[in-house]
């Protein structure tokens, strides 16, 4: 659930265009808390709550929605994807969550991907979330007791996914992407793999610890890439609750004669004029004497300044954390300090 709010109570909208969410907190009525700057998608699954959902895709509403459409991808919770148009052609991106009990989601992916292929010749993609699989691809040369028999099974699945497809990943070796909660040992079990057509567009993919929402164990992952699609056009509105109504009923008596309503009416053209004139003066007088609200940056009434100062120094204090592990230092209970505080 913290992940949400931080979703919701920060300025994520400003920098990114998609979020790839996995494990994400639902409400008993199964959709996450969000804000209008998002827009969520679900697994197709869902409406049938037939499988957990445990993957969701966040699109900034900037992006116009003829952008975009979503995949149809049945029978599991834990992929969802979308086709995103942009300057270099359509671009297919999953969010990935895969159970490390089984193989059903890897056998989802292949399926979609091979109907793109058959459909698209060959699509572009991005593959990214939590694979929950280890191989000395990704994890750190040294964590030799993750490398298991079992283990390498697991992952040459999906490595030979990825190989199949003409995906390169993106993410650089060695880098962990998640904490222990009680152990404080790092590991790398989330990935993004990218056609190898489209990996030249990435300017940058990195992993930022000290961004972690609080409660979670997984590090945050930027990925930027060199592209641009279309954008919605925004809507501003009117703060109608500073209006001075007396003055704005002045200026509508001034213009109403020359405003072109007839002043009989007996026909329906008759009511259309002048529902069509009527229109137009008062929403030109609401133009030129009411003031623009513009557009707010949150949706959650009880987020305040204080709590945007807190999310802040929570922030702060799990970057110098995250810089000291390993050295004894006032700043680690600092740290879990301020996230008790915040959380």
């Amino acid at each position: 659930m913290n992940t949400q709010q931080t979703v919701s109570n920060s300025p994520l909208h400003e920098e990114f265009n998609i979020l790839l969410i996995q494990e994400p907190y639902l409400c008993p009525a199964l959709f996450t808390r969000t804000n209008r700057n998002w827009v969520p998608l679900y697994p197709y699954s869902q409406a049938e709550n037939l499988y957990p959902t445990r993957s969701i895709i966040m699109v900034n509403s900037r992006i116009s929605t003829d952008a975009y459409e979503q995949v149809v991808i049945a029978g599991t919770g834990d992929v969802t994807a979308i086709r995103l148009s942009s300057d270099a052609g359509d671009i297919f991106i999953f969010n990935v969550y895969n159970d490390c009990t089984h193989s059903l989601v890897l056998d989802a992916i292949r399926q979609t991907a091979m109907e793109l292929r058959t459909k698209y010749g060959n699509p572009q993609m991005i593959w990214a979330g939590d694979f929950n699989q280890h191989h000395e691809w990704w994890d750190k040369p040294t964590d030799h007791h993750l490398f298991t028999p079992r283990a390498r099974e697991d992952a040459q699945l999906l490595i030979d996914l990825v190989s199949d497809f003409g995906l390169k990943m993106a993410l650089e070796p060695g880098v962990p992407t998640l904490e222990h909660m009680v152990t404080k040992n790092e590991y790398r079990v989330d990935n993004v793999f990218i056609s190898a057509d489209l990996i030249d567009q990435v300017l940058v993919c990195k992993v930022h610890p000290g961004e972690t929402p609080v409660g979670a164990d997984h590090y945050p992952i930027d990925t930027i890439l060199d592209l641009s699609t279309d954008l919605a056009e925004e809507r501003r509105t009117h703060n109608f609750r500073t209006v001075d109504w007396k003055a704005f009923n002045e200026e509508l008596s001034s213009r109403l004669p020359a405003a072109g309503i007839p002043v009989d009416i007996h026909t329906a053209d008759d009511i259309d004029t002048a529902m069509t004139a009527l229109t137009a003066l008062l929403q030109g007088i609401i133009q030129d004497t009411i003031k623009g609200s513009g557009t707010t940056p949150y949706n959650c009434r009880w987020w305040n300044t204080e709590l945007e100062t807190l999310c802040k120094e929570c922030t702060r204090t799990k970057h110098a954390s995250h810089n000291l592990r390993g050295i004894a230092s006032p700043i680690h209970e600092e740290a879990r300090h301020v996230s008790a505080v915040y959380k």
